[in-house]
């Protein structure tokens, strides 16, 4: 399980993709950078706690925008506290009328965690629903982010064979 672990950490990068946040052409219309970041909460009790983020879907006004997501997105460390790796970027065009956007992630089915004072390693799994919400678009232009934040203390049922299953316990930030 440590191999796995360290495996999982060095598909970490530091997230700084060089990228304008105005100019990228969505539909001929000008539109405007915005970033999904994930965090991990009462994390205390993990050394590691890896995750990684395989699908997000963004719409607004029930129209798909576009997302592009990141090679931070796998094999996130969500035991590193005050750090919130980004997931991915996506646009909302320049004189979109939506009040706010939906917005849907959905974690690998499996990741990895190491407890901070046993030692003991396992495997992480997560249900195969997503986490679903509504961003208010003012938030999103007053800061530029959505940050999910999910507690893994409230997250993470027992082990049952050093595995885990997780039923996110998540709020957002902006």
């Amino acid at each position: 399980m440590s191999l796995a672990l360290g495996l999982l950490g060095t598909a970490c990068d530091s997230g700084n993709t060089p990228m304008d946040i105005r100019g990228h052409d969505d539909a001929d219309n000008v539109a405007e950078r915005y970033e999904l970041r994930l965090t991990g909460t009462r994390a205390t009790n993990y050394e590691a706690a890896f995750a990684s983020i395989r699908e997000v879907t963004i719409t607004a006004d029930g129209k798909p925008l576009t997302v592009a997501l990141q090679p931070t997105a796998q094999a996130m460390n969500l035991a590193l506290a005050d750090h919130s790796p980004l997931v991915a970027y996506f646009w909302l065009p320049s004189g979109s009328a939506a009040a706010t956007v939906e917005v849907q992630a959905r974690f690998d089915d499996f990741g990895a965690y190491q407890e901070q004072a046993s030692g003991s390693a396992g495997a992480l799994r997560f249900i195969p629903k997503p986490i679903h919400f509504r961003a208010p678009v003012s938030e999103l232009k007053r800061h530029h982010h959505a940050v999910i934040q999910l507690s893994l203390e409230d997250s993470a049922a027992p082990a049952v064979r050093d595995s885990r299953l997780m039923l996110p316990n998540t709020v957002v930030s902006y």
